[in-house]
């Protein structure tokens, strides 16, 4: 009998039976259904090793019908495989004799079955129970049989032989896909993978053999084609998946036949054992043979996204039993090496959002204890999502989470400071290093929580300062090291105890060294790069620096040796150094003393278009971070006014213009930023200087080109930037220009994003400032010049902006502090350096627009709205405050000084008729009562005072 085949009602002519699944036969219905009684309307399902019908073929007995397709029909379920018996294959095996005979017994069966039919067990005679008990055993021996053969396949010697014996590979394999019974098929599958584990070359030759069961193909090819035989039975399923592991693992050129082999049915199959959630030994099986699969050929991993299967062990990493959990992160790992998979699991949300609870119980497993293969993978993967480059924000997101909601921090901590270096630690040291410091990438609050997590006896500084010393032996190792100090600088007390503790020193020696041990460019950028971090961080560490520092790094910057990435961090760290006032006077003194020195504008500028042809031509990142340092080291010097004015006037002034020109078409919202940094500086110099030769609109352009800065809005961190500029630009316009942004139409856009922006929880109250000042300026020009902005600046829209930025005002200031502002407390200077009295400045800017709103014509209708009037109300009290506050002052004042008294009433100063009126006013108890006391005192101690008083009737 040939090889089970798929079903088809045609095969109803033939003698068949069933191997896998469930053939149903039935009555087909018809008019004449009623009549029948529901016992009538017959149905009847097979299964394996049952016959489906017997053909009138078979024996001469007439009472065997023929199948009659009008009477009956056939369903069979998915799947479903038979044994056929046809005619032509009947008459050309057996004689007319055995025949005969058959026809004979066959025929003696149907009486059997028509005399006994209301006794069926007499039919049971004593030759089939005898058959029963022989079947089980025979089946029993074939178990052992080939349990023997497995065991004897474990010594390599003989598994070479029974490989090359093929008519007993043939025996095996068709009784592992065969219809007998699941403990002969499991174990004909066992002994395929005891064979196939000895030896590669033994499994290489076990797939060379050509099957008669596949029609000459080999072993894992039929395999794959037979998925609708082993897929029926999840035990079956299991052993199939351990066997193909196996020849992936042991002939890895097959892995990359994958794609050409597993098909749309293999996936779904997969994907739905991958769901099922009591299917542990698949999912373990399953997970290792694409773990094999990806190891022996990476390219695999498309056909594998492609199929889906990544969605699937995506959702397993938050289902799967906690003894899998480590291996299908790995296999995580090996799908996000490939950027389209990575990317397109990234961009999944469900996914990010049941992967915390994971992380949660991860972070309290590592807590028991080092285990080396659970933390190794574990730690990998909080890695890739803790600091990666393929999305910084998302990385920002995990660190934040990680940080507050695990005891990862704790757990690293408590491992680096209490396991000694030694070679059985070392991995375990390296491994904590390399997370804690991914984890601490950037992260304030992270790195503060480090230091937290220290015992008071020992100090993270010291351990690691210890492991730096010990181990420049060990390459990789110390750049983990410098890697972790880099991070943890973002601390400011941890970055300046690096100084203090003579660590910056050690660090600098390194980066600046040229002896053989530090040539490793990975080392000398790590440790440049930890300089860096402390140097950004810490005012301690950047006081800390020498002329000899200042010269190291220039020199190693102007080696034609040097690589790019050293480039960047010099430049990075000639950025940050400056950052320091004294320093930035000491580099830009070394510029002065070598007119050739990479710091000088002409030098800056060529490295700047050095970086934009590099970056277009290779798309290297590192050249467009060297620009960005290059960009960040010019907006530092240029906050010296010496440096601003040479740089003004370098050229014939031609920097300022280009500057703004690439601001405006750089792509890079960093690089953006670092640009807007040096316009809004040198915009407030030439605003200080008041100088004709430096105005504005001569140095950066005309409306048209200035309206350009809008497409810059929503820029991190531009936003103040660019309405502090449009703020000052306006400042210097004359009072009657038609080149001002006043009345025209194309400030719509800077209009409309501004005050969208002011709606946001994340603007910042920098933003909300810069923009009050902004509208400000246009209502004044408006009022001195009776423009009219066609409902951009009506009073229902500055009310709008007036009630938007009074829903995030401080309402608890202290006027106290008002005493040490600065002068520029607007200007960048004031607020980029040290932003406390920003709130006051907002507070300040908003009263100003409500007294403006009050001078505009519809003002009658804004007092209905509620809003408004809660904005008045605010304004109101925070100006009874400061005329309080004004009013004390001026009582201490005068009140035992009778020189001032003096000097009040002989200048011009009205300051008597200014009491007086607030005294008729009688808005405020507080208020009257000081202004009377102030008045008495006044009255009290000059005598032109009391004669103006009694003049003024009060």
């Amino acid at each position: 009998m040939a090889s089970a085949r798929a079903f088809c009602p045609d095969m109803m002519t033939g003698l068949v039976v069933v191997c896998r699944g469930t053939v149903t036969v039935s009555y087909k219905p018809s008019v004449f259904s009623f009549q029948r009684t529901k016992a009538a309307q017959w149905k009847r399902s097979f299964g394996r090793g049952e016959v489906v019908w017997c053909p009138s073929w078979l024996s001469t007995d007439s009472r065997i019908e023929r199948f009659d397709w009008s009477r009956f029909k056939v369903d069979a379920t998915v799947h479903t495989t038979v044994f056929e018996w046809t005619q032509a294959l009947h008459d050309a095996t057996f004689s007319s004799e055995t025949m005969s005979r058959l026809s004979v017994d066959i025929s003696a069966l149907v009486d059997s079955i028509v005399v006994h039919k209301r006794r069926p067990r007499e039919l049971w005679s004593h030759e089939m129970t005898s058959f029963a008990v022989e079947e089980a055993q025979l089946r029993l021996l074939q178990v052992h049989c080939l349990n023997v053969i497995g065991h004897v396949a474990q010594v390599p010697d003989m598994a070479k032989m029974l490989v090359n014996d093929t008519s007993l590979i043939n025996v095996v394999v068709g009784m592992a896909l065969s219809s007998l019974e699941d403990i002969v098929v499991m174990a004909a599958v066992q002994t395929l993978q005891r064979l196939c584990t000895q030896d590669a070359g033994i499994a290489r030759h076990l797939l060379a053999i050509p099957l008669d069961l596949f029609q000459g193909h080999s072993l894992l090819d039929g395999l794959v084609d037979a998925i609708d035989i082993w897929r029926m039975s999840p035990p079956l399923t299991s052993e199939v998946l351990v066997l193909m592991r196996h020849l992936y693992k042991f002939v890895p050129e097959v892995a990359s036949s994958i794609p050409m082999t597993w098909t749309e049915p293999h996936y779904q199959f997969f994907q739905q054992c991958l769901v099922q959630p009591d299917n542990n030994l698949i999912h373990r099986n399953l997970t290792a043979l694409v773990v094999e699969a990806l190891m022996q050929a990476p390219s695999v991993v498309s056909a594998f996204t492609a199929g889906g299967l990544h969605w699937g062990f995506s959702r397993l990493v938050h289902s799967c039993d906690q003894s899998l959990l480590c291996d299908v992160l790995h296999l995580m790992l090996l799908f996000c090496q490939d950027e389209p998979t990575r990317r397109s699991l990234w961009a999944d949300r469900t996914y990010h959002r049941d992967l915390k609870p994971t992380l949660c119980a991860m972070s309290t497993q590592l807590e028991d204890g080092f285990m080396m293969e659970r933390d190794v993978k574990y730690l990998d993967f909080f890695n890739l999502l803790l600091h990666g480059h393929h999305d910084p924000g998302r990385c920002r997101q995990y660190r934040d989470y990680v940080g507050a909601k695990t005891t990862l921090i704790k757990t690293l901590t408590g491992r680096i400071v209490s396991v000694e270096l030694s070679p059985e630690h070392r991995l375990e040291l390296q491994v904590c290093i390399e997370c804690l410091w991914r984890l601490c990438f950037e992260h304030q609050a992270n790195a503060k929580h480090v230091m937290i997590s220290c015992d008071q006896v020992t100090d993270i500084l010291a351990v690691v300062a210890n492991l730096f010393e010990r181990t420049h032996h060990d390459q990789a190792f110390q750049i983990s090291v410098l890697h972790l100090i880099r991070s943890l600088c973002t601390d400011p007390e941890f970055a300046t105890n690096v100084s203090a503790v003579g660590l910056q020193k050690q660090l600098t020696e390194c980066a600046f060294s040229s002896r053989p041990d530090t040539k490793s460019t990975m080392r000398r950028c790590g440790a440049l790069q930890a300089v860096n971090a402390a140097l950004e961080y810490s005012s301690g560490a950047r006081s800390a620096l020498t002329s000899g520092d200042v010269s190291a790094c220039l020199a190693l910057y102007s080696s034609s040796s040097v690589e790019p990435q050293l480039q960047r961090d010099a430049m990075q760290f000639l950025r940050f150094a400056c950052i320091d006032p004294s320093v930035r006077r000491m580099v830009w003194q070394t510029q002065n003393d070598h007119p050739g020195s990479i710091i000088g504008w002409e030098s800056t500028l060529q490295t700047i278009a050095q970086c934009q042809t590099n970056y277009a031509n290779t798309r290297n990142q590192v050249h467009q971070e060297l620009m960005l340092h290059t960009l960040g080291l010019m907006a530092e010097l240029c906050l010296d006014e010496a440096t601003a004015r040479t740089f003004c006037a370098y050229e014939d002034a031609v920097l300022p213009r280009v500057m703004f020109e690439m601001a405006t078409t750089q792509a890079s919202g960093a690089i953006v930023f670092q640009l807007l940094r040096i316009v809004v500086t040198l915009a407030e110099y030439m605003h200080q200087w008041a100088d004709p030769q430096w105005l504005l609109c001569e140095q950066f352009g005309t409306q048209p080109q200035i309206l350009r800065l809008a497409t810059l809005l929503g820029e991190k961190g531009c936003n103040a930037l660019v309405l502090r500029f449009l703020w000052l630009w306006e400042q210097q316009q004359p009072p009657v220009d038609s080149n001002n942004l006043v009345g025209d139409k194309a400030s719509h856009p800077i209009h409309v994003y501004a005050a969208e922006s002011l709606c946001k929880l994340d603007t910042t109250a920098t933003e909300r400032t810069m923009f009050l000042g902004y509208l400000g300026c246009h209502l004044k020009r408006m009022v001195r010049n009776g423009c009219d902005l066609g409902g951009l600046s009506d009073a229902s829209s500055v009310a709008g902006h007036i009630c938007a930025c009074f829903r995030h005002v401080v309402d608890c200031l202290s006027l106290q502090d008002l005493g040490s502002v600065p002068d520029n407390w607007l200007s960048y200077f004031s607020w980029s350096q040290d932003p406390q009295y920003i709130p006051y400045a907002q507070v300040w800017l908003l009263m100003e627009l409500v007294v403006m709103a009050f001078k505009m014509d519809e003002v009658e209708s804004l007092q209905l709205t509620r809003s408004f009037r809660q904005a008045l109300e605010f304004c109101t009290r925070q100006a009874i405050c400061i005329i309080e506050s004004i009013l004390s002052s001026v009582h201490a004042l005068v009140g035992n000084n009778s020189t001032l008294c003096l000097w009040l009433a002989k200048s011009k100063v009205g300051i008597l008729q200014w009491l007086v009126d607030l005294v008729n006013v009688n808005t405020d108890a507080t208020v009257e009562t000081l202004a009377l006391a102030v008045l008495h005192a006044l009255v009290a101690q000059s005598y032109r005072f009391a004669a103006n008083a009694i003049g003024l009737d009060v």
